[in-house]
């Protein structure tokens, strides 16, 4: 969080396109502590259409012809697992600020999910690049941390700068120890992505043929609305290794799923060699989007035939299943 409020402090005033689906520290952020220093707006991401509308009524109505307006991309979404067109998203946010006097147009990408071993959004046009290092990057559970990567354009390099001396006057700063850590995790980032990739297609092909599955979210599965898109933004890499599915039944179902599982661990995080699993919504605000009978999983590197085996088990309980 520190790397997400270090690019909302350095531009006051501004106005955010936000996802619909977030990652809920974000939305909260500027929800409290950020809703007098900037304001924001949601949309679909994944509709470019609505994307360019929500970009001409923030200039028109709210920003007028000055400030900033943010355009910030997270793929895939947390927890819905929806995938953006990186370069669709960029050209369409930056149309919006064409022929006026906006002192910026920035299009930031959390791509905390996917990391630098799958795709590199500065390639696609994305001005910054948001990380938490905490989570694939540092990939063990063993640290907190944050990395903001600004690109070459006038806006990326403007960014750089203000955020430089919002984490120099009064932002956080990672101790040696973390960033060392930090260091040690990307060594092994490619190969470990690698096989989280690998399990979690495994594990999502699993719940997606198991009859107590309503749904099953996952970009790795050729069903999956984004599955072209993602592969081709990621070069054939891989899809990531973070699922999200839907129980048959309701929020107290999903719960004793999540209970009655033992190989995954009850945990809201993710990235680490433990596969853990997570009832999102419990731990959400009030306002949360997010269906009650869904939970995530965070794919580890354990033998998958012992995470299939835990699933199958754990989904034959619970009042409304079989």
């Amino acid at each position: 969080m520190a790397a997400v409020s270090a690019i909302i402090q350095s531009y006051p005033g501004a106005h955010i396109l936000l996802p619909d689906d977030v990652y809920h520290g974000t939305r909260t952020a500027l929800q409290t502590v950020f809703s007098q220093w900037a304001t924001f707006s949601t949309v679909d991401f994944t509709d470019l259409d609505a994307v360019a509308h929500a970009a001409h009524v923030a200039r028109r109505d709210v920003l007028g012809d000055s400030g900033t307006l943010i355009g910030w991309v997270e793929t895939p979404s947390n927890p819905m697992v929806k995938v953006v067109d990186i370069p669709g998203a960029v050209s369409t946010i930056k149309d919006a600020g064409q022929g006026t006097s906006l002192e910026s147009v920035l299009v930031v990408t959390d791509a905390t999910w996917l990391t630098p071993a799958l795709c590199q959004p500065l390639t696609l046009g994305s001005d910054v690049v948001l990380h938490s290092t905490t989570k694939y990057i540092g990939g063990h559970s063993d640290l907190i941390g944050g990395a903001v990567i600004c690109g070459s354009t006038a806006p990326g390099m403007d960014c750089l700068e203000r955020v430089k001396q919002v984490q120099g006057v009064a932002g956080a700063v990672a101790s040696p120890f973390d960033c060392w850590l930090v260091l040690r995790g990307l060594r092994s980032l490619a190969a470990r992505m690698a096989m989280h990739c690998q399990n979690a297609t495994h594990v999502a092909e699993f719940l997606q043929a198991h009859p107590n599955v309503q749904e099953t979210h996952y970009p790795g599965l050729a069903s999956h609305p984004g599955h072209a898109l993602m592969r081709d933004q990621c070069g054939g890499r891989g899809f990531g290794g973070m699922i999200s599915f839907q129980v048959e039944g309701g929020l107290e179902d999903a719960v004793r799923v999540a209970g009655a599982l033992d190989t995954f661990r009850r945990a809201t995080s993710l990235g680490g060699t433990e596969s853990l699993v997570e009832h999102r919504q419990s731990i959400e605000p009030p306002d949360s989007p997010t269906p009650g009978n869904l939970l995530r999983l965070s794919v580890g590197l354990e033998h998958v035939e012992d995470l299939k085996q835990d699933l199958a088990q754990a989904l034959g309980t619970g009042t409304g299943l079989s």
